[in-house]
């Protein structure tokens, strides 16, 4: 298996597949490739996976880990196979605090979600628009929420509402942009956001803040309702998105100032990886790029089959 570590490459020879879909590796291969040192307890039957002040320990009899003094179970079986211990990837990563996306069978591992050059790898933007300095325009912050967006939304639905007809003048490709952005039972925005939107002008800390925060909203019920979609006041979205690591504190004294352009990416390539529960009949957790990467790879097949 292909592991791409912040665009370093290394290769896992030893591996297999479990009959739920999880890729299985030998933890000490997987934890010295991170960079992580390991440690065998014989006397506990526990792995000891260390970097600084981080350790991270795994008990093969109890089936349960610890990382730095907070233990948790492991919900799945430890597998030792010819002398080496099997677990899945994705638990070895998230475990030391580093994500995970899987790309076919190659595993995308990102150590730092502020590396917004993510995104140019992504293809959400160009590595020109990332080099950019200054503040970001709401034409252009609208483009790239598009791309991650995971609602659907058609050119019927926008003349069927009455309230866009002032915004009939745009051209259809942002129209289509603007449609999916309102859609679904999460939506990103509002219509009334939409008609009063300056979209030659600057997309604000907090606009682009309640934006993301509604893209990794928690969905509950058959109908996949969300609480951000009813939220107004803006203690409450600081709030929930401090609470899923989108902000690293509350700054009300700038909610209406211009966000730098730097900022805005580094605020979505952390909505990218950001858990959020999708309701419906049952449950799931998902990220959006998750999705980004089955969409991308769903559209490469849709053009070959074409």
């Amino acid at each position: 298996v292909k592991i791409n570590i912040d665009g370093r490459i290394a290769e896992i020879q030893n591996y297999y597949e479990s009959v739920e879909g999880f890729i299985l590796v030998p933890v000490r291969e997987a934890a010295e490739i991170l960079g992580y040192d390991v440690d065998w307890d014989g006397e506990s039957s526990t792995i000891q996976i260390k970097k600084g002040e981080n350790l991270f320990k795994i008990s093969v009899k109890n089936s349960f880990c610890e990382y730095n003094g907070v233990k948790d179970e492991l919900n799945f079986s430890v597998d030792v196979i010819d002398g080496s211990t099997y677990l899945p990837l994705d638990i070895i990563v998230e475990a030391i605090g580093y994500n995970i996306v899987w790309n076919d069978n190659e595993a995308l591992i990102i150590t730092d979600i502020d590396n917004t050059e993510i995104l140019v790898d992504f293809g959400i933007i160009s590595e020109e628009a990332l080099n950019k300095r200054g503040y970001i325009t709401n034409r252009e912050a609208v483009g790239v929420l598009n791309k991650i967006s995971n609602a659907y939304g058609s050119l019927t639905y926008w003349y069927e509402i009455d309230a866009l007809a002032p915004l009939d003048y745009i051209d259809d490709d942002f129209k289509s942009e603007l449609i999916k952005l309102i859609s679904g039972n999460a939506p990103v925005m509002n219509v009334k956001e939409v008609v009063n939107m300056d979209f030659d002008g600057y997309i604000t800390n907090y606009e682009a803040m309640v934006y993301v925060t509604r893209m990794v909203a928690d969905t509950y019920g058959c109908g996949g309702t969300s609480k951000e979609s009813e939220i107004t006041l803006p203690s409450e979205f600081y709030e929930i998105a401090l609470s899923k690591g989108l902000i690293d504190s509350i700054d009300l004294a700038n909610a209406d100032e211009p966000i730098l352009r730097d900022d805005f990416y580094r605020l979505v390539t952390r909505g990218l990886f950001v858990k959020h529960s999708v309701g419906g009949y049952v449950t799931t957790s998902r990220r959006l790029a998750d999705y980004y990467i089955f969409k991308d790879n769903n559209d490469e097949q849709k053009e070959e089959i074409k």
